[in-house]
């Protein structure tokens, strides 16, 4: 199977003209197309700016912090 998506005119007879890939052999084939049920806005929209993040200040883990499981859980195991 082959995906081919495509942005395409449709013309006022509801014809629909869309170019494939070299490797589509001639011949009978099934095809699905899907139409979106608006027309495209066709004004071109002004890309987003950078996004404006919060620098966040972190210290290091203390020294005398541990990860181990029973440290965690206690001596019940959860």
């Amino acid at each position: 199977m082959i995906t081919v998506e495509a942005l395409s005119e449709v013309a006022p007879d509801q014809t629909l003209t869309i170019g494939l890939p070299k490797s589509v052999t001639s011949g009978p084939h099934r095809a699905v197309v899907v139409i979106e049920e608006s027309p495209l806005d066709t004004a071109r929209r002004k890309p987003a700016g950078p996004l404006r993040l919060t620098k966040l200040h972190l210290a290091a883990w203390p020294e005398d912090s541990t990860f181990r499981r029973e440290d965690i859980y206690g001596d019940t195991g959860r």
